[in-house]
């Protein structure tokens, strides 16, 4: 479900309806907001719901583009092309150009993959994305990549985006492990080990005496 609506109002209420619809194995993808400031952003920053932040043509976050440490991954949001009443085109930014790249991914990759949950498609999706560093709250992890996705998930199948429970939490219920962020899949940078070959010392010979 593509969401671009969205107000800085915290509401128990709607946290517990997209939880429920999550539960029905569905995804709910949203746009981060357009504040341009580090705050929350609903329903983006429910921990059900997958927020996409905005990136400009140089892979920089967009500068409307709203940041918090619910920001899941990023897709382009500035100075898209897109359909416009009237039968023409007109250019726009925004994270509600964002998010329909990430809901375009994930419902064609998705499709090909029918047998995964949705938090195996939610996993593989942030597994594949493109990383500049680690994760963050500007850009989460980063920006989507469909055929990265497609590819990992028909080589290693939906066991790729296998859910690692953090701080022990093994519930069966999907929202109860869902967590939003950085936090619903911790990237770890494995450092590059070599082995270093130890250089050869020339042989010292003494002066005769």
């Amino acid at each position: 479900i593509n969401l671009s609506i969205g107000g800085t109002k915290f509401s128990a209420i709607e946290k517990g309806f997209y939880e429920k619809i999550y539960n029905q194995d569905v995804l709910l993808i949203a746009a981060a907001g357009n504040t341009g400031i580090d705050e929350y952003f609903y329903p983006a920053s429910h921990p059900t719901l997958i927020s996409v932040a905005s990136m400009d043509i140089k892979g920089m976050r967009s500068k409307f583009s709203t940041f918090n440490n619910q920001v899941e991954i990023a897709a382009p949001g500035s100075n898209i092309i897109s359909t416009y009443p009237g039968n023409t085109y007109e250019m726009f930014s925004g994270t509600s150009a964002a998010v329909p790249h990430v809901s375009g991914v994930i419902s064609k990759v998705w499709a090909h993959f029918p047998e995964c949950t949705n938090n195996e498609i939610r996993m593989a999706l942030l597994k594949s994305a493109t990383p500049s560093i680690l994760c963050n709250n500007l850009k989460g992890h980063g920006l989507v990549q469909a055929q990265v996705m497609y590819d990992k998930l028909l080589s290693r199948g939906c066991k790729y985006g296998t859910f690692r429970p953090i701080n022990q939490n093994t519930s069966s219920v999907p929202a109860d492990i869902a967590l939003g962020g950085c936090e619903q899949y911790k990237r770890t940078k494995k450092a590059k080990t070599s082995k270093r070959k130890t250089p050869k010392r020339p042989k010292i010979t003494q002066p005769p005496k």
